[in-house]
């Protein structure tokens, strides 16, 4: 019984801090989400040449320092080992 009260308190004090949370239609969850993709699509632009190659070359040095912490450890363990 008191946790559904706290629950109830929660719920009061949620609408009194975000009171535009309690104007929103529970039926409009299509609308909406047509609303926020096109708002998104409104913003979104394709990326450049210069980020492509900019995340190509992240991506990149990612792979090769991840694959040389994962060799450095091989031959660590190899020698703590002795196989």
């Amino acid at each position: 019984m008191a946790y559904s009260n706290q629950i109830r308190d929660y719920n009061k004090f949620y609408l009194l801090v975000f009171p535009e949370m309690a104007e929103k239609k529970k039926s409009g969850g299509v609308e909406e989400f047509i609303n926020n993709v096109n708002r998104l699509l409104r913003y979104a632009s394709k990326p450049s040449r210069d980020d492509v190659y900019q995340i190509a070359k992240i991506i990149l040095i990612s792979i090769i320092v991840i694959g040389f912490v994962g060799f450095v450890l091989k031959l660590i363990m190899q020698a703590l080992v002795g196989t």
